[in-house]
């Protein structure tokens, strides 16, 4: 609810997701990471405002990080993520973070900000 600034929407649960456009990941490189900053003002019951981000590639979805290894140890300021994306290297994915928040309970937070994506890669030192 923009007016009101929170998500909740009386008597139900909310679901929402944003994925990239394709992106091509370059190959030869020793490592490809997501990077971004991750602002959460939801229920921090772990099992309940789930986060989740994957890379799909054609129609494989594959889970790269989640709201879960955050537990309920987090505040309400924002952090840097990252997700490993080595795995890959030389393909074409596009990157889509979904959010559930699984009941209408506890919904009266801000919710969910993103902020500075990044995919930085690293090339393998030299003489390997």
């Amino acid at each position: 609810d923009p007016s009101g600034r929170h998500y909740n929407i009386e008597g139900q649960a909310v679901s929402g997701s944003v994925t990239t456009p394709a992106l091509e990941l370059q190959p030869n490189h020793e490592t490809v990471e997501l990077t971004f900053m991750l602002f959460l003002d939801i229920d921090p019951t772990p099992e309940y405002d789930l986060l989740e981000v994957r890379v799909i590639e054609g129609q494989e979805r594959s889970l790269v990080w989640s709201r879960a290894v955050l537990g309920g140890s987090w505040q309400y300021a924002w952090m840097v993520v990252k997700a490993d994306l080595s795995a890959f290297a030389g393909r074409s994915v596009r990157v889509q973070w979904s959010f559930d928040s699984v009941d209408h309970i506890e919904n009266h937070g801000e919710g969910i900000y993103l902020d500075n994506l990044t995919i930085e890669t690293s090339c393998e030192p030299p003489g390997r």
